[in-house]
């Protein structure tokens, strides 16, 4: 059994029309380290009810399966994909909070489910994109999409609440876009969705359905960011948002399949590893992590006290780059 009280760990959003997408909210098991608690709250979005239940699910593992390893005293493996190296690693070096090795971690860069290869793409791709939209936002990389009469649509059916839909692209660590969806309701900012895949027109679509996802889930809940914000913080990331934009090139979407996904050359540490513990277990949850990269999603504080990072250091992101910018609220 996935879940134990049946109507009341778990739930699915109504639906008021036929295409509607299934949102799906859970809570679930946790694990107190030290005097924390591991995320015990998931969510999930699909066209499938059945795949969202899913996706609900294997985001649970790896919540918390990562607190499983943050108190785990034993040896495991990491395999480095850049190099084909193998790596004896302490297996809490790839739990929740901060290590030397690797600096600050969250779920950043951790997949579950049943298919080994896809695992390990999502994984990196998941690393990858939480960088790439770290770039977007303290170091003004990336492009403006247009919105074309294609992406008008998804926008439509993907049942966005917000008047502003505002869609960039970005691909400074490979040769693929990240795609970064901002939405905002008279000037406020409402949701974020980024998502990194091979296709860029699935980049987006997954990116929509992130925002759409986040609009729904933290509606009039008070500990949701944009709710958190002041008037002001409000306006001041509308206005940077604005100068962003203007700031950046624009690009026509992209309707061609990229074959390979080709790194930069300044990126030399790219490690997986498996989080689980036991044999018996029947997802596979794996773990991405970058010595170069930031493995965690990244606000102020967290570059403030990564500046040693290859990733900071090659784009030249410092502490006045950082405090001359609003607080990165990209999830």
């Amino acid at each position: 059994m996935i879940f134990s009280y049946l109507y009341s760990s778990y739930m699915s959003g109504e639906k008021n029309f036929i295409g509607d997408l299934n949102k799906t909210f859970g809570i679930f098991s946790t694990l107190r380290i030290r005097d924390k608690l591991t995320p015990f709250t998931s969510c999930a979005i699909d066209s499938s009810k059945y795949t969202a239940f899913k996706k609900l699910h294997q985001e649970h593992l790896e919540r918390f399966r990562m607190g499983v390893n943050t108190n785990k005293e034993e040896k495991t493996y990491s395999m480095d994909i850049l190099n084909s190296k193998i790596y004896e690693r302490n297996r809490k070096l790839f739990g929740y909070g901060y290590n030397d090795e690797y600096g600050l971690i969250d779920t950043t860069g951790t997949s579950s489910g049943y298919f080994s290869e896809k695992l390990k793409q999502k994984a990196f791709f998941e690393l990858i994109e939480k960088n790439e939209a770290m770039l977007f936002w303290y170091a003004g990389k990336g492009s403006v999409v247009k919105h074309d009469k294609k992406i008008r649509n998804l926008i439509n059916k993907t049942g966005l609440n917000s008047y502003e839909v505002l869609i960039f692209a970005v691909n400074e660590i490979a040769n693929i876009y990240t795609i970064i969806v901002i939405t905002f309701k008279d000037q406020e900012i409402i949701s974020t969705g980024v998502s990194l895949k091979k296709i860029f027109m699935d980049s987006l679509n997954t990116a929509l359905m992130e925002c759409r996802l986040l609009e729904m889930f933290y509606d009039g809940i008070g500990k949701s960011f944009r709710y958190k914000l002041s008037k002001k913080e409000h306006r001041d990331i509308y206005e940077f948002i604005n100068s962003l934009t203007d700031s950046l090139n624009s690009m026509e979407p992209i309707y061609n399949d990229f074959d390979k996904v080709v790194f930069k050359p300044w990126l030399t540490s790219l490690e997986l590893v498996v989080l689980n513990t036991n044999k018996y277990q029947d997802f596979l949850t794996v773990k991405c992590v970058s010595k170069d990269l930031l493995n965690c999603v990244a606000n102020h504080s967290i570059i403030l006290n990564s500046l040693d990072k290859k990733i900071l250091k090659q784009y030249s992101i410092d502490e006045d780059s950082v405090r001359t910018r609003p607080d990165c609220i990209i999830l």
